[in-house]
């Protein structure tokens, strides 16, 4: 049986924090030493949305298409093992969520539930809307929902959230993995982890994520139709 392949994905404006690097090489190679075939893409770019759209296009289109995209930006420090335990939950998206860079640091995403407390649990978590920073979305995701798969959408989402929002509708569901979500840092001017026990989690609404421009739909075409890797077997 060929070893299941997932591609490392970054869109970026075109630089990396030196922390994300070291971090994606230690967990591709924590990867391939169990056996994971690794990949890594990137796009750069303005627009994040148009970066993405150009990554999963490349995807699609290659002769040997991967089970997965993983998702890594350019401002993430997280554990080597993230890849692998991410796999182990044997979901069709899901990720960590984090806070923002910017005061009061707090969280991306939205739990189902709308329940904020549930940022201090562990296991996972089943998320109306996930951020795009550390994320293992299944390819057979993209090829059933019509590009472009990342935009603005019509009440000006970002491009991660209107994401999640298709991928719903089209009966996907979105997962965050709140064990790994412990462990990673969004980088900004300083390191932000994530909450303490004592501390109260505070979400960023939805109507912040909203960017006030025109939406664009990004320039991504529909890839191939090819078979699905098995993912369930990693």
């Amino acid at each position: 049986m060929p070893r299941p392949k997932i591609v490392l994905a970054t869109p970026s404006a075109g630089t990396w924090k030196a922390k994300m690097g070291a971090c994606t090489v230690e967990m591709a190679a924590t990867a391939a030493s169990a056996g994971i075939e690794i990949e890594m893409i990137g796009a750069e770019g303005a627009y994040t949305e148009t970066n993405r759209n150009r990554i999963v296009q490349r995807v699609l289109a290659m002769a040997e298409p991967p089970a997965g995209i993983m998702w890594v930006d350019s401002d993430m420090q997280f554990p080597r093992h993230s890849l692998l335990g991410l796999l182990s939950r044997q979901k069709d998206i899901i990720g960590a969520t984090y806070r923002e860079r910017q005061a009061p640091h707090r969280y991306l995403g939205c739990f189902v539930d709308d329940d904020d407390a549930r940022a201090l649990e562990g296991g996972v978590q089943p998320m109306s809307r996930m951020p795009g920073g550390m994320i293992l979305v299944r390819t057979e995701v993209y090829r059933r929902l019509s590009p472009p798969w990342y935009r603005l959408d019509e009440d000006g989402w970002r491009d991660d959230y209107a994401f999640c929002v298709a991928a719903i509708a089209a009966g996907y569901e979105v997962w965050c993995d709140m064990d790994l979500t412990k462990h990673v840092i969004h980088r900004g001017e300083q390191e932000v982890g994530w909450f303490e026990e004592e501390e109260i989690p505070i979400r960023r609404g939805a109507e912040d994520r909203v960017r006030k421009i025109p939406p664009r739909t990004g320039s991504a075409e529909p890839g191939g139709g090819f078979a699905l890797s098995a993912l369930e077997n990693v």
